[in-house]
C-alpha cells in the first residue's frame, strides 16, 4: 500500500492539512500525520491520529521516513520551527517528492531556509494568484506552483462556526455587555516579526484612552496572544502598556487556546498587524484594521492594502485620527467595510487540486 506523510507545526497550515487528511480518509488513502507544538492541539480537537515528534535531528527524521516509506510527503511551512524543512531535505535526498503548503502572504523564502541555504520542495501550494506571482519571482521556476485557495478561510463564510450566543460568550470572557469590544491580536515574539509590535500597541492604547476621555466612552479590550508567541513575556509587556486603560476599559488577556472565532464574533473591532485571524475576521464580515507604520515593506503589505484592511498609519501621529474615526465615526467605518469587500479568495479547491495533482502526475498510486 502506498503511503502519504503529512508534517505540520503551525496552526494555519495544520488547518489546511487537517482538511486534506479528512479528504484522504474519505478516499481510503493511508497516511501518517507528524505534529509538533500547536498542531498537536488542533489534531486532538479534530480527533485525527498523529505522531508527536519532539526531536528534529536529521538522523531521526530520516529514520522516520525510511520506516513509513511514504510515496509522497506534504508539509506545512512554519517560521519558528525547522521540523518541516528538515523533512523536505531528507525526503528529497531519498528521492521522494515533496509538496509544501504556504498558508499566508508573507516570508516565502524564510520558510525554506535551513542553515543559510534554501531547501525547496517540488511543489508549493499557495492561496491565490498574488502569492503565486511572488513565488514565481522568488524561486525562478525551481518549484511547481499550485493555486489551491484557502478552504479553512472560505468555509468561514459558508457555515456557522460559533454555536454559543453573544450573551453566553460575553459572560464567558467576563466582558461588559453594553460596551463595544475591541479585539487586539498580538504577534509572536521572534526574529521574523519585522516591526515593533509593542510600540504600535502603545500608540493604539494611547489613542483608545484619548477617545475614552474625549467622548466619555468605555470599551472592552480583549488581547489575544499568538499561539507561537512567548506568552508570558508578551503578556508582561502588553499588561504594562495597557494598565492605564483600566480606568476606561475592561481588559481581558487571552493566553489559552480559546476559539478565536468566538472572540471575533463578539467583537466590534478587530485590530492587529499581520496575523491570519485578521483575514478570518474580514471573511466573517467584521471591521478589521491592520496597523503597520513607517512604510514597512515586505511581501504581505501590498496584499493587505488590496484587501482593504491596512489602515493609513505610515507614521505614529496618524494613529490619532484613524483610531478616533474608527471608534466614533460610523460613516468612516462604513467606508472601511465597503472597501474591505473587494478581496475574494479563490474558490475552495484545495483538497481536490492537491489530490488530483498527486494522482494525475503518477506520484501516488
Amino acid at each position: 500500500m502506498k503511503n502519504i506523510l503529512l508534517i505540520a507545526r503551525d496552526p494555519g497550515a495544520t488547518q489546511l492539512l487537517i482538511l486534506f487528511a479528512q479528504f484522504l480518509e474519505q478516499n481510503s488513502v493511508h497516511f501518517r500525520f507528524i505534529a509538533r507544538g500547536p498542531a498537536e492541539t488542533l489534531l486532538k480537537k479534530h480527533r485525527i491520529d498523529f505522531k508527536p515528534f519532539p526531536t528534529t535531528t536529521f538522523a531521526r527524521i530520516r529514520q522516520e521516513i525510511l520506516d513509513f516509506q511514504p510515496s509522497f510527503v506534504i508539509t506545512g511551512t512554519s517560521l519558528k520551527d525547522r521540523l518541516e524543512v528538515k523533512f523536505i531535505r531528507e525526503a528529497k535526498k531519498l528521492g521522494i517528492q515533496v509538496l509544501s503548503v504556504i498558508d499566508w502572504w508573507t516570508s516565502f523564502k524564510e520558510r525554506f531556509q535551513l542553515n543559510g541555504k534554501l531547501v525547496l520542495p517540488d511543489y508549493v501550494v499557495v492561496i491565490d494568484e498574488y502569492s503565486a506571482d511572488i513565488c514565481e519571482k522568488l524561486f525562478n521556476g525551481r518549484v511547481k506552483i499550485i493555486i489551491g485557495g484557502h478552504p479553512y478561510l472560505c468555509r468561514l463564510k459558508e457555515r456557522r462556526i460559533v454555536s454559543a450566543s453573544r450573551e453566553e460568550l460575553m459572560k464567558k470572557y467576563d466582558l461588559v455587555p453594553l460596551w463595544r469590544t475591541i479585539l487586539f491580536l498580538a504577534e509572536p515574539l521572534d526574529g521574523y516579526v519585522r516591526f515593533d509590535q509593542f510600540k504600535i500597541f502603545n500608540h493604539i492604547c494611547k489613542e483608545i484612552g484619548n477617545v475614552c476621555k474625549k467622548y466619555k466612552k468605555n470599551f472592552n479590550l480583549i488581547i489575544k496572544f499568538h499561539p507561537n508567541g512567548e506568552k508570558e513575556l508578551i503578556y508582561r509587556r502588553y499588561k504594562k502598556i495597557s494598565d492605564f486603560l483600566r480606568n476606561y476599559c475592561r481588559i481581558v488577556f487571552v493566553k489559552k487556546e480559546y476559539n478565536v472565532q468566538e472572540l471575533i464574533s463578539i467583537s466590534d473591532y478587530i485590530w492587529g498587524m499581520n496575523t491570519t485571524p485578521l483575514l478570518e475576521a474580514l471573511l466573517m464580515g467584521k471591521q478589521v484594521s491592520s496597523f503597520l507604520h513607517n512604510g514597512i515593506d515586505f511581501e504581505g503589505i501590498p496584499f493587505m492594502k488590496s484587501a482593504g484592511f491596512c489602515q493609513s498609519c505610515n507614521y505614529f501621529y496618524e494613529y490619532r485620527n484613524t483610531i478616533e474615526n474608527l471608534l466614533t465615526d460610523e460613516n468612516f467605518v462604513r467606508k472601511v467595510l465597503k472597501r474591505q469587500k473587494r478581496y475574494r479568495l479563490p474558490k475552495d479547491k484545495f483538497c481536490e487540486k492537491l489530490f488530483d495533482k498527486i494522482i494525475r502526475e503518477g506520484i501516488y498510486g
